[in-house]
C-alpha cells in the first residue's frame, strides 16, 4: 500500500463508504503478508515509496509468482529481477498483458506501465518519492546515466537501467565505453557531465 492508497482508505473510511472494520482489517495486513515461504514487505512502499523487488535468483518459479501476485496486488506493480527464462515465462503466463520481460536485463515488470510500454505509449507515470529521488537537488531534470565498460556486463548495466525505469527516474546508457582507450570513455564527457548520478 503506497501513501495515495493509505489516504484513500481514509477518506473512504471518513466518507462513510468503508466500515472501521474494513479499513481495519485491510491495515491489520498492511505491514507484510505471507506468500509462500516469504514474507511480503507492503509497509515498504510506505517508507521508500517503492514496492518490494523480487529477486528472482535461488526461487522457485511458483515462488516468484506468489510474491509477485501479493505485492502486485497491495501496490498494482511490481519488479522481479535476475529472473531465470522459466521464472519470466511463469510471471507472463500469470500475469498476461500486464507484464513484460527485458530479456537482457534478465527483469520482469508488472503492472498497467508493462502494458504501456508494451503498447508503445511511453513510460508509466512515476511516484512522487521517484520524483525526488530523480529530482535530487534541484537535478530534477537530469537522468542517471548507466555505464559499462564491455558487452559482458550488459546484463548489470541493463538491470540497473531498468530498475531506475521503474522507479520513474530518467535515465540514460553509454555501453562499451571501453578500458583499454581513454578516447572511448572521454566521447561521453558531455553525457558524463549532464548525469544527476552515474551507475558504473
Amino acid at each position: 500500500m503506497d501513501p495515495a492508497s493509505l489516504r484513500k482508505l481514509l477518506r473512504d473510511v471518513r466518507a462513510g463508504r468503508l466500515s472501521p472494520a474494513k479499513a481495519l482489517d485491510e491495515l491489520a495486513r498492511l505491514p507484510f503478508e505471507t506468500a509462500g515461504p516469504a514474507l511480503v514487505d507492503h509497509h515498504r512502499s510506505l517508507r521508500q515509496h517503492l514496492p518490494e523487488v523480487i529477486l528472482g535468483q535461488g526461487k522457485t518459479a511458483a515462488q516468484c509468482v506468489a510474491i509477485a501476485r501479493a505485492v502486485a496486488r497491495r501496490s498494482g506493480r511490481c519488479l522481479a529481477t535476475r529472473v531465470s527464462a522459466e521464472q519470466a515465462r511463469a510471471l507472463i503466463e500469470a500475469f498476461g498483458a500486464d507484464a513484460r520481460w527485458n530479456e537482457a536485463a534478465r527483469v520482469v515488470v508488472i503492472g498497467p506501465a508493462a502494458r504501456r510500454r508494451r503498447a508503445g505509449t511511453g513510460q508509466g507515470r512515476a511516484t512522487a518519492g521517484a520524483r525526488r529521488v530523480a529530482a535530487g537537488r534541484g537535478r530534477r531534470e537530469l537522468p542517471v546515466l548507466v555505464i559499462s565498460a564491455g558487452t559482458s556486463d550488459l546484463p548489470v548495466a541493463e538491470e540497473a537501467a531498468a530498475t531506475l525505469d521503474f522507479m520513474g527516474v530518467p535515465v540514460r546508457r553509454v555501453y562499451d565505453a571501453g578500458v583499454a582507450g581513454i578516447h572511448r570513455l572521454v566521447a561521453h564527457v558531455r553525457a558524463l557531465r549532464g548525469a544527476a548520478a552515474i551507475v558504473v
